[in-house]
């Protein structure tokens, strides 16, 4: 019964053809703008300002951040990137973006491969690493604007270093 019902529709495709009463799918228009299939990283290295969201959030891994001396190094390694925009939402500063196009085609190696160098602030008393300068800046800009740069005075200390201070003028006031 099941042959007799394959072999039917089978003759009925076959005379279809033949009179080309079958219309190729048409394509249909999706309800929203796709976005671009190829995607460029574009990376504005004034505006990066060291805080490392990106590499924590790149399911690739392919940024990398590490301290040395003076420097805070953000290295970007397009070669093991998939594209998937992560990095550029979670930068704080807009520092990454994508655009249509297409990263891959380039005459050398040395073309996929960022790096970026960030000056490194240290406290003022101990000499200990408490960020990069930008981010620092961008902190006191947004947060303690309307502040004087005497009430200020904590912002180039570590957390150890500003305890210490706090408890100092603490001390001060209740042994007056």
């Amino acid at each position: 019964m099941l042959k007799l019902h394959l072999i039917s529709e089978l003759k009925e495709a076959f005379i279809n053809l033949k009179d080309k009463k079958v219309e190729a799918p048409r394509p249909i228009k999706p309800p929203f703008p796709l976005p671009p299939l190829y995607k460029k990283m574009v990376l504005y290295e004034k505006k990066c300002i060291g805080c490392g969201a990106c590499a924590l959030n790149c399911p690739a891994q392919c940024i990398g951040v590490s301290d040395n001396k003076k420097y805070r190094v953000v290295e970007f390694q397009l070669t093991s990137c998939i594209y998937c925009g992560l990095c550029a939402e979670v930068c704080p500063v807009t520092a990454i973006s994508f655009v249509p196009g297409n990263e891959l085609p380039s005459p050398s190696k040395e073309h996929l491969h960022h790096e970026l160098r960030i000056k490194l602030k240290r406290c003022e008393h101990c000499r200990e690493i408490i960020g990069t300068t930008k981010v620092i800046l961008k902190t006191v800009k947004d947060l303690f604007a309307p502040l004087t740069t005497r009430e200020l005075e904590w912002v180039g200390l570590c957390s150890t270093c500003r305890r210490k201070l706090q408890s100092d003028v603490l001390i001060r006031q209740f042994t007056k």
